[in-house]
């Protein structure tokens, strides 16, 4: 993951060395699920906003959040976004993608269901951000889908 982040990295310095607009970023790292705790998210996601503060961006960084928290900042990062000249948004935790939409799972999520998914988590494509985004570079999404899309196939999942 480290090699990862440092060829990410990378990419953002050449990418915003070229501007001197402001920055903002969103930074989500879910790690505390309650059956299937993962191990580096929230380091991950510390490193990542630290990064990014020493490039310069306006970071809002959420540990361990859940359903209400990471709606709420991301509709907030939207808002950022209309007044600031680019974005990142960066998720490290559980994942899973459901007729080709992707989702991100929040802390504490309880999705029995696949029909459920829509309703119990982020849709990753953002529909939340409301108003034009000009300068979005997008997501860097960093996250496991085995674990749910396992569990998922034998009917259930447990609470997240």
């Amino acid at each position: 993951m480290k090699k990862c982040l440092s060829v990410l990295l990378f990419s953002v310095i050449f990418l915003f060395a070229l501007s001197a607009e402001l920055r903002t970023a969103l930074v989500i790292g879910n790690a505390a699920y309650r059956s299937a705790s993962l191990r580096n998210p929230a380091n991950d996601a510390r490193d990542m906003s630290a990064a990014l503060q020493n490039l310069g961006f306006s970071v809002t960084t959420l540990i361990d959040a859940d359903n209400q928290k990471m709606y709420q900042a991301i509709r907030d990062f939207g808002k950022d976004l209309a007044r600031c000249g680019m974005g990142l948004f960066y998720y490290a935790g559980h994942g899973m993608q459901v007729d080709g939409t992707n989702y991100l799972i929040p802390i504490g999520a309880n999705i029995q269901a696949e029909d459920e998914v829509r309703f119990n988590s982020i849709d990753a494509n953002f529909r939340q951000i409301e108003g034009p985004i000009s300068r979005y570079l997008g997501p860097v999404l960093a996250f496991c889908r085995r674990f749910l899309d396992c569990n998922l196939s034998y009917g259930a999942m447990p609470n997240l």
